[in-house]
């Protein structure tokens, strides 16, 4: 166990080896194969439970066991895969001793374990090979976003926020269509049902 001091959460450094991870794989093809990539480097246990969506231990073995919650929203169960995937390859279990750590220290680590997972399960290249091959459009309307997070897997938030993240569309302005496009939708149905 080495001695690290977490100041504040090594956004770059998540980035950077999740892009690593990616090419390591050859680039995959989206939807990542993210179970797949979990069960290569850990025993993957599967429970249901009502509030703990997946965790992870390291063996004295030196094997990660890693617990994921069967019972999960979809687009979240896919993140939570991939967050206890971006422990191990960040290497938090072989750096810090968990049940030594603050509260604050565990957020700083779940931050970048968050950053990995949206570079890794929504890579650059992916937007580019699959979507913006004829360029990118000027904005992503609540349709656009939809068919992305579909694409990807992942849940709204996660999708508005790598939008953000990746300099496409301002995260307030996404989720204010999305928020329109709701209430349309709403007034729709209420008027179809009359």
């Amino acid at each position: 166990m080495k001695k690290i001091l977490l100041k504040v959460p090594r956004r770059q450094r998540s980035i950077e080896i999740a892009r690593d991870f990616l090419k390591s794989k050859g680039n995959p093809c989206v939807p990542i194969p993210v179970e797949q990539h979990l069960m290569e480097l850990s025993t993957l246990i599967k429970f249901r439970d009502e509030e703990e969506e997946g965790f992870g231990v390291m063996e004295a073995s030196g094997r990660y066991r890693i617990y994921v919650n069967t019972s999960i929203i979809q687009g979240r169960d896919l993140w939570t895969y991939a967050h206890e995937l971006a422990h191990i390859v960040l290497g938090h279990y072989d750096d810090f001793d968990y049940k030594q750590l603050s509260d604050r220290c565990l957020y700083y680590l779940d931050q970048e374990a968050d950053y990995f997972v949206s570079e890794y399960l929504m890579p650059q290249y992916g937007f580019e090979d699959y979507f913006f091959f004829k360029g990118r459009p000027k904005y992503f309307n609540p349709q656009y976003i939809g068919t992305l997070k579909n694409f990807f897997g992942v849940s709204w938030t996660a999708m508005i926020l790598r939008l953000h993240t990746l300099n496409y569309q301002d995260y307030k302005k996404s989720k204010e269509y999305i928020k329109d496009y709701k209430k349309k939708r709403k007034k729709l149905f209420y008027c179809k049902k009359s």
